[in-house]
């Protein structure tokens, strides 16, 4: 469902981003931001620290522009995304670690061993939106993490605590680039479990 965001809309030249997203629920965003912080300080990582409001977990990525999407693309995506049936999602995080790139900071992430339920969700948000008509490329070797901080200094993978929360929503949201700010353009439902998507898909076949 599109979300009304006519107060918070990007300059016309402003760089943007579109993206499916699993958003933290506040209460949960902010104990991860209390673990980021703790990993952070354990690692002697000196760097930005994700803000609370932005902590999210890519589900899939559209595309990029200047300004907001035209409001005919967005009522489209709606649309197709809308179709997707999905159960809701347990997302354990118990392991974090540097990114390796060639760029001066460098993302420290969270992850977990059994997160493939969100790369499925991903192909089924793609899959929608192709039988609509985009054109959407494949995504090729993605894993699922959760950016909390950027550092120069680099951090080996290690272990914590499991710390997870059921996901049962799922957003669209447009990045301003290079300006730290997200706007939730959509939200969409996660099914409470595959038997209830059964049974409403026979009840829509009558």
């Amino acid at each position: 469902m599109l979300l009304d965001a006519h107060r918070d809309v990007p300059p016309p030249d402003q760089p943007t981003k579109l993206f499916v997203a699993l958003r933290p629920p506040r209460q949960v965003a902010e104990q991860l931001y209390s673990t980021a912080r703790q990993l952070c300080s354990d690692v002697r990582m000196a760097g930005r620290q994700r803000p609370i409001p932005i902590l999210h977990m890519t589900v899939f990525p559209i595309g990029g522009g200047l300004g907001r999407a035209p409001r005919m693309l967005l009522e489209g995506i709606d649309k197709a995304v809308s179709s997707v049936r999905f159960p809701g999602i347990d997302i354990v995080l118990d392991q974090a670690r540097s990114f390796e790139t060639r760029q001066d900071s460098v993302p420290f992430v969270l992850e977990g061993g059994e997160l493939t339920d969100i790369c499925a969700l991903g192909l089924a948000t793609r899959d929608a939106l192709r039988v609509k008509g985009y054109s959407i490329p494949a995504r090729v070797g993605y894993a699922p993490h959760l950016t909390v901080a950027y550092s120069r200094r680099r951090s080996p993978r290690i272990t914590f605590e499991p710390f997870g929360w059921k996901a049962r929503d799922f957003q669209l949201i447009e990045s301003w680039v290079d300006q730290t700010k997200y706007v939730q353009l959509a939200e969409w439902s996660l099914w409470g479990d595959p038997d209830e998507i059964e049974t409403t898909a026979n009840d829509g076949a009558d």
